[in-house]
């Protein structure tokens, strides 16, 4: 039976003390530097509020909300990473396995990416806009909201019919409030 030697363990913690604090400022910074990113990307961040400013447009409103939502996911993932690095993970493991489910939700929910992406462009080329009188596919009525997934266009009659954004890239859109 061994005996605990009080001093191995003391001189253990002291060649150990210098390396943990420096673990422990950098992981400080860390969280100072995504910290301010993060906050950095809300709707009333600096570069969104300079591009929102720059169009004064409800698409370009739509838009930077958008832009926001995906930049704090994206300013999250990386700090957390970088400050499992810090700390001395192996993350070439945690990456593999980031891009082989990233493929696989990729492949499995291809109509909502196309849909995700369809709201990019309906924002981005500005065909129409919420309150426009639209025809598409037949429907004709007015734009309610465009989500990431669906454009809520209410008809004459009332009712709300969701069309998914994807439709818009393939079918013809009349614009009847542009003329």
């Amino acid at each position: 039976m061994s005996s605990f030697n009080f001093r191995e363990m003391a001189d253990h913690v002291l060649n150990a003390f210098p390396n943990f604090c420096s673990m422990v400022i950098q992981s400080v910074v860390i969280i100072v530097i995504f910290t301010l990113l993060y906050k950095g990307c809300n709707k009333d961040g600096i570069l969104l509020r300079h591009l929102e400013n720059k169009s004064n447009s409800a698409a370009a409103s739509n838009l930077c909300q958008l832009i926001s939502k995906i930049l704090h996911i994206v300013v999250l993932l990386v700090g957390a990473l970088t400050l499992a690095g810090a700390w001395g993970f192996n993350l070439n493991a945690v990456l593999a396995s980031l891009g082989i489910c990233s493929m696989a939700l990729a492949l499995a929910a291809q109509d909502s990416v196309k849909n995700f992406f369809g709201a990019f462009v309906i924002l981005l080329e500005n065909t129409f806009k919420v309150g426009d009188k639209i025809t598409v596919t037949g429907i004709t009525g007015i734009v309610e909201a465009i989500n990431f997934r669906s454009t809520i266009v209410k008809t004459e009659n009332g009712e709300k019919i969701y069309i998914p954004n994807a439709t818009f890239s393939g079918a013809a859109i009349t614009n009847h409030t542009q003329k």
